[in-house]
């Protein structure tokens, strides 16, 4: 619930979008930064890890303006719908906010 139970239980709330900061550096440095370091040459590692950190910071623009913005891009408008169904019809399916692609892959 404390990652994305809160979200669901808010979807409009504009405080409750991203994790909060204290929670994000937490993960950073004791579960994505540990992975990292055992998969990436560690001369990389600055490179990767900053990397993870803007896709994740753009990700969470992208999930911001799904939620509070209106667009005539066809896209972006049918990515709005689909988000808005895995909030108010079936939280267990739909997570992609800018592509259907991984939900596919993970069979969401």
């Amino acid at each position: 619930f404390l990652f994305h139970g809160v979200h669901h239980a808010f979807p409009m709330d504009e405080y409750r979008l991203v994790f909060p900061p204290l929670i994000s550096l937490a993960l950073w440095y004791f579960l994505v930064k540990p992975v990292l370091v055992l998969v990436t040459p560690p001369i990389w590692m600055n490179a990767v890890g900053s990397g993870v950190m803007i896709g994740y910071l753009c990700y969470d623009m992208i999930h911001f303006w799904t939620h509070h913005s209106d667009t005539n891009f066809y896209h972006m408008k049918s990515m709005k719908r689909y988000h808005m169904l895995h909030h108010y019809r079936n939280g267990d399916v739909g997570f992609g906010v800018s592509s259907k692609f991984w939900d596919y892959v993970f069979g969401t």
